[in-house]
């Protein structure tokens, strides 16, 4: 370590930390907290929680912003395997007006909210990564939900 960086790395704080209070002198008094006072914080979340269905819809849109198609594949997998069932979340009136690529409209015409996600991407006749990149822009739009 760089003797700059070894001064502050070994630095000892230079008061304890806690509450502070004033003494009858003017004198600040630092109180110890007890551990009973401390605030509890929750365990952060898994980055990869398995019963979660957004992790593999975030894994599946990072894959195709990177580039990854092989990764997208197996992504998509675990996506598949979760049985969910996209579901139209906009009117048709509004279709139109989003602006959407025509191969996020195609598989948008198959989504039907009981067809199973294999079911509609099957139905929509395009190649598989075609597919899954319609239904990502259709996740990030917020047309689609995945239920």
């Amino acid at each position: 370590m760089p003797p700059r960086l070894r001064h502050y790395a070994l630095r000892q704080p230079s008061e304890p930390a806690g509450p502070k209070t004033l003494r009858p002198s003017g004198v600040r008094e630092t109180a110890a907290r007890h551990d009973s006072e401390a605030p509890t914080l929750p365990p952060p979340p898994s980055l990869r929680d398995v019963r979660d269905a957004s992790a593999p819809i975030e894994e599946l849109l990072y894959r195709f912003e990177v580039g990854d198609h092989k990764g997208a594949l197996a992504a998509a997998e675990s996506l598949l395997d979760q049985r969910l069932v996209p579901t139209l979340v906009v009117s048709w009136e509004l279709v139109p007006a989003l602006g959407l690529a025509p191969d996020a409209v195609l598989l948008l015409t198959v989504v039907d909210g009981r067809a199973s996600l294999e079911q509609v991407l099957e139905a929509s006749g395009m190649p598989l990564l075609d597919a899954l990149r319609a239904l990502c822009v259709l996740l990030d739009e917020r047309v689609v939900a995945l239920r």
